[in-house]
């Protein structure tokens, strides 16, 4: 089967649309564990990869990894799920681990996500920002340079949440159903995304152990 997605080296579309296609083919076709999965090098060294791939429900699978080079196959399967599904994203959060999905301690932290000008999309006045979020309390984080639990305990600690459109924001799925502010930074348009409307849903319903 193939686990191939143009935006596969992002988590919130690795959840979203990677382990989609996962769940969707075994709901509608019964799918085998001994289908090979192939999947992107690159995607599978990703350290949020590693993170579910210690999972049982991945661990066990046979996995094809390509490189550069070409595969054949008899046969492949192809899919494209839904978006947003809250049933997908319940069973995302029961492959958290359970270390992850308990506070060290109550908290009640304003938290920046900030996003390096490196990356495709990014505020152009970031330092400005992030200046003023500091004189007001809030802690400034970079997803990008902290590991997949550092990130869901950041959020879990979290009241209030302020970050540009992008994966960083699809953390409050692991919320654990505490109230939570959100302000997502999108340029004007007329398009508005509702990812974590759906995420914090699933958040709501399904409260990880405090």
């Amino acid at each position: 089967m193939l686990l191939r997605d143009t935006g596969e080296k992002n988590y919130c579309h690795f959840y979203n649309t990677v382990l989609a296609k996962l769940f969707f083919l075994e709901e509608k076709m019964s799918l085998s564990s001994a289908v090979p999965l192939l999947i992107c090098k690159r995607f599978y060294d990703r350290p949020y990869f590693e993170y579910f791939l210690a999972h049982p429900y991945l661990l066990d699978r046979q996995w094809v990894v390509q490189d550069e080079k070409c595969i054949r196959r008899h046969r492949t399967y192809f899919c494209k799920p839904l978006t947003h599904t809250p049933q997908y994203y319940r069973r995302i959060l029961e492959m958290v681990r359970p270390k992850d999905r308990v506070d060290n301690r109550p908290d009640d932290r304003w938290l920046f996500i900030t996003r390096s000008p490196l990356r495709l999309r990014f505020i152009e006045n970031n330092a400005d920002i992030a200046g003023i979020c500091l004189e007001l309390g809030f802690k400034v984080l970079d997803f990008d340079e902290l590991f997949l639990s550092e990130q869901i305990q950041a959020v879990r600690q979290a009241r209030y949440v302020v970050g540009i459109h992008g994966a960083g924001l699809v953390n409050i799925l692991f919320g654990g159903g505490r109230p939570l502010g959100l302000m997502e930074i999108y340029p004007p348009a007329t398009y508005f995304p509702f990812h974590y409307f759906s995420s914090y849903d699933v958040s709501e319903s399904i409260r990880l152990p405090v």
